[in-house]
């Protein structure tokens, strides 16, 4: 039991723990330095290595031995948070790297562009703050960035938890 946080955690609570206990629960000890060792290594995307997928191990007295509690990772909690937006947001024959689109990446050198920008700011206000809108038109020529923006809208919708769709209709 060489592990730190093992120790730590017997040390914390040595006026509970006796030889007993810690021999009683040696299996829960090698569980959690396994699954914690595995967190250590997270590299922050889908493919988490522990016992309970998307889960971090935390050692608790629980009676008279040792057990583990599982709580849900932050990386976890991150990944469904995003999957949670990404399905707010529906589209029909759009591109999906235009679906990333923020309004940090908006090019607003363009006159055209800022006035464009400026329109859909005021709407995004005015729903965020009754949860209504009449609505918003686009239109312009091929190539003004009229889907990138639509794009950019409908992920900050889905920052706030409305849903939204996309719909390309060619002429």
């Amino acid at each position: 039991m060489k592990d730190q946080d093992v120790q730590a955690f017997l040390k914390e609570n040595e006026e509970v723990i006796d030889q007993k206990m810690i021999e009683k629960s040696l299996n829960k000890l090698y569980e959690y330095i396994e699954q914690s060792k595995n967190c250590s290594y997270c590299s922050e995307d889908e493919n988490c290595n522990n016992l309970l997928e998307g889960y971090h191990p935390k050692l608790v007295v629980s009676g008279r031995s040792i057990d583990i509690e599982y709580y849900e990772c932050p990386v976890k909690r991150k990944l469904d948070q995003q999957k949670k937006q990404k399905s707010l947001m529906k589209s029909m024959y759009i591109q999906q790297d235009l679906l990333g689109a923020t309004f940090q990446q908006v090019d607003i050198s363009d006159p055209s562009r800022l006035a464009m920008f400026q329109h859909v700011t005021d709407f995004l206000k005015s729903y965020n703050e009754t949860g209504k809108g009449k609505g918003l038109y686009l239109y312009g020529k091929f190539g003004v960035g009229k889907t990138f923006m639509l794009a950019a809208i409908a992920n900050e919708l889905a920052e706030k938890e409305y849903s939204s769709m996309i719909v390309y209709v060619p002429e």
